[in-house]
Formats: structure tokens, sequence, C-alpha cells
């Protein structure tokens, strides 16, 4: 049994240094993974050898181990053969028979096919990402030319809701087109038409699905620039609210929007295009109506968002 388990041990990527770096034991697992034996290994530096590319300085490492006696992190290393290899690392620091004092134990998990297929990914990610980028361009290029006679006011409507979209666009991309974080949707949407600081964003950590972003952040862009034009961000003295909270279920978000301080407002008579594309349009992206009300203290919207699942 004793020597089943040394021979399965022997066969694992792992090695022992000094503190500094030199090699002390070095496993066929070493030998399989990195072209080396174990004598051309022994009393050589590790990251010298393996030309170890480090997320950060061998000291602040070496520090972090004798503060912790762990570290953990994604190092390159070069096999003799010259091929690049990523391995996830784990060094422990332990109290060794050496006369030296402690030794660092190193454990390697070979994770280069994971990090070629993210690499991969987020190469058609930022493709994707470019392509987006164009054809909003198309189309705002296409309204202008369009709608020559359209009043100014309406062309930059429509200009700002294409860069609401970008912004949604932007933080999936970051998010590898999955989802994204509702606070970083309200803020960046907000900084976009310049009310960022007049607009307070408040609610525990929660992400959408990418089947909902865009949805979302329109809602968003469409009650700034109504409270801009109308409502509380149309006076010095007006701010608006958006807060969120999961539902019991842990499955869906409760998103509401407030707005305090601003004139009284009045339910119009005729429904424009924005309230419509609020009630409409986004409500159908979401998948659950968005409730408008007009209340004396200000304008309140709620709406019911699925959240995304955990990754």
């Amino acid at each position: 049994m004793k020597e089943t388990l040394r021979d399965i041990l022997d066969h694992l990527p792992v090695f022992v240094c000094r503190p500094g770096g030199e090699i002390l034991h070095w496993t066929h697992g070493c030998e399989e993974l990195f072209g080396y034996s174990a004598e051309e290994a022994q009393g050589r530096l590790s990251h010298e050898l393996l030309r170890s590319v480090l997320p950060e300085s061998l000291a602040t490492i070496e520090a972090k181990l004798g503060a912790g006696g762990e570290w953990a992190g994604r190092l390159r290393h070069t096999t003799k053969d010259g091929r690049f290899i990523w391995v996830l690392a784990v060094w422990r620091c332990r109290q060794g028979v050496e006369p030296a004092g402690p030794i660092i134990v190193k454990q390697n998990t070979d994770i280069t096919n994971q990090i070629e297929l993210e690499e991969q990914k987020n190469i058609l990610a930022r493709e994707l990402e470019h392509r987006v980028k164009n054809l909003l361009a198309v189309v705002q290029s296409l309204a202008r030319t369009s709608f020559l006679d359209a009043p100014e006011e309406q062309r930059r409507k429509f200009e700002n809701r294409l860069v609401a979209l970008a912004e949604a666009n932007r933080l999936l991309r970051e998010e590898s087109w999955e989802q994204a974080d509702i606070c970083e949707l309200v803020v960046e949407v907000a900084r976009a038409l310049g009310v960022d600081r007049r607009v307070a964003a408040d609610g525990p950590k929660a992400t959408i699905g990418s089947q909902h972003v865009t949805g979302f952040a329109l809602a968003v862009h469409e009650l700034c620039t109504n409270a801009l034009k109308h409502g509380a961000l149309s006076v010095p003295e007006g701010r608006a609210e958006i807060s969120w909270k999961r539902e019991s279920d842990g499955k869906h978000v409760l998103v509401r929007w407030e707005e305090k301080g601003g004139p009284a407002p009045v339910a119009p008579r005729k429904v424009g295009f924005g309230m419509r594309l609020i009630e409409q349009t986004v409500a159908g992206q979401i998948g659950s109506p968005v409730n408008v009300r007009f209340e004396p203290g200000g304008v309140i919207c709620e709406m019911r968002i699925a959240a995304a699942p955990p990754r």
C-alpha cells in the first residue's frame, strides 16, 4: 500500500524548493510535465529553469508565504522543448528537515487548454463587440441621413438611446456576454446622460442575464431622460433613487425607480414614445409588466426582472 501510494504521489507534478527557488526534489510528474529530469532540475532555481512568468514579484509571493503559509495563482512556464504551458500553482511553506530551515512545496495543475479556450473566447467577444459598435455606428449614420427634417432634440434622443445600448453591450462583453451587474448598468447609463451624481443606485449585488440587459438599460435611459425633461432632474434640487432587492425565491429582482424633490408630475394625456418604449418594448424584453405611476411626490417605476443564475 505504501509503495502504491508513493508511486502515485511521485507521478504528481510537485516539486520542493528552498526559499528563493532552489529545487530540492523533483517528481516524475514534473519530468512528464516540464520535460526536465530530476538530475537536470535539482539545484537549479525553479523560476529560472522554467522561465516562469509570475503574476507578481517573487519577493511579494514569498512575503505572502511567510505571512500565511500558502500562495496560489496562475503561472506560465516554458518546457524543456520550448513550449509555453500554464499551471495553477499552489505553494505551501513547511518546516522541513533541511538545515536551511523551511521548504516550499509547489503543486502544479496543467490548465493550458483552459487558458487557450479562455483566450479564444475573449477574441470572439472582442470581435463581437467590434461588430456591434460598427452596427450601432451604421444605425446612427442612417438615422442622421434619414431624418433630416426631424427636430434636433428627437435626433439627439435617438442617438442617446444608441449610447445606452453601447454601454449595455460593453458591460456584457466584460462579463463574457453572459450577464451584467445592475448597479454598473445604472451608473453607466446615468453617466452617459451626465446625471450619475443625481441618480442614487442602491441594492445588493445582483446581475441580470444577457437577454434582459438591453431592455433594462433602455428603461433606465428613458426614465432619466423623462426626469430631465419633465421630472425631478429638471430642477437643481431634484434627484432620483433606483433601488433593487431580490425576491424570496432568489430568482427575480424587484427594481424601483423613485423621483424626489422635483415638480409634481402630471400624467400625460397622450403616451409619448419614451413611455411606450418602457411599457411595451422594455416590458417585452424583460418578460414582465413595467408599472409606471405619477405620484404626487414624483414618478415611480417598478419592474421585475429574472436574476442571472450564479456562476
